[in-house]
Formats: C-alpha cells, sequence, structure tokens
C-alpha cells in the first residue's frame, strides 16, 4: 500500500476496490498476509502498518485474528531468528550483573513477556533482543499472545470506528 501511494498508483484504489481484491484472492490473501507480516516485521517493518491494513480489508474480527496470528507468527521467526544465530556469541558478552536479570527472565519469563508487550508491543529490537535471553520460547509465546491481544483489538476496532466515521 504504501508503495502504490510514493508511485502515485494508488489513484483508483479505494476502499471497496482493496476490499475486492483481498476477496478475489480467496484463501491466499490471508496467507500471504500472514506470511509478510511473519517475515516483515520482526526486522523492522512495523506492525502497526499490517494491522491497520488488515482492518481495511477484512471483517473486525477477521482482521483481529489474523493480525493476532501474524504478530505470534512475526514473533517467533524474531524469537528463533536471534535465539539461533546470536545467543551463543552474546552470552560470551553479558555481564554478570544482567546475568541475573536473564535468570529472572528465565524464572518468570512469562510475566515480563506479558507486561513488555503491553509496554512495547511488537518492538522488533524488543523481540530480536528476548531471543538472546533465557526466556523460554513456551513463555515468551503464550506472553506475546496475552499481551499483544489488547493492542491489536483496540487498533483494529479504532481502524474499523474512523474508517465508518469518515463514512
Amino acid at each position: 500500500m504504501a508503495a502504490l501511494w510514493w508511485h502515485g498508483s494508488q489513484s483508483g484504489l479505494d476502499l471497496e476496490s482493496i476490499r475486492a481484491l483481498v476477496a478475489d484472492a480467496g484463501a491466499m490473501g490471508p496467507v500471504l498476509f500472514l506470511i509478510l507480516f511473519a517475515l516483515l516485521q520482526p526486522f523492522g517493518i512495523s506492525a502497526h502498518i499490517f494491522i491497520l491494513t488488515a482492518a481495511l480489508a477484512w471483517s473486525p474480527v477477521q482482521a483481529i485474528l489474523l493480525s493476532w496470528l501474524g504478530s505470534l507468527l512475526a514473533a517467533s521467526v524474531a524469537f528463533m531468528t536471534s535465539r539461533t544465530l546470536a545467543r551463543d556469541a552474546i552470552q560470551a558478552w553479558v555481564p554478570a550483573r544482567l546475568r541475573r536479570w536473564d535468570d529472572a527472565l528465565e524464572n518468570k519469563g512469562l510475566q515480563t513477556v506479558v507486561l513488555l508487550r503491553f509496554l512495547f508491543f511488537t518492538t522488533f529490537l524488543v523481540q530480536l533482543m528476548y531471543g538472546l535471553t533465557k526466556v523460554r520460547y513456551r513463555d515468551y509465546l503464550l506472553g506475546t499472545a496475552l499481551g499483544n491481544t489488547p493492542q491489536i483489538i483496540i487498533e483494529v476496532l479504532c481502524a474499523d470506528w474512523v474508517l465508518a466515521w469518515i463514512g
């Protein structure tokens, strides 16, 4: 959407034509959305862009479910990427005082992830940093599922309300 706008190709694109394009894509529309969300968001593309796009393209319930699932997939990609590629190398450089925090994340990972999701939502650097810690993947994913849900619901419902208000 941003690329179309940047190049001036957005003329003729309105909400109904976007929805028709998504409907014409059938099952591939949501699949492509989830793939793009999962692969682009962990590396700097804002989750808000995906959530607002979903709110434009699908019903609020569909947009919430797809955005929530996309945020979990993106979180998993970020976590697994940083855990696989950098955790061992980074651990050697962590000072002793930060290792105590890392140990706390291992023991209270779920609560910490939920709290940090409320505060930072899906900030890509924070997501990548989780993989560098001792937090368990199970706690990370559940904490992400719980912590992201309110933000996603609010964004989708507000987008729908704004669109309805604008007409």
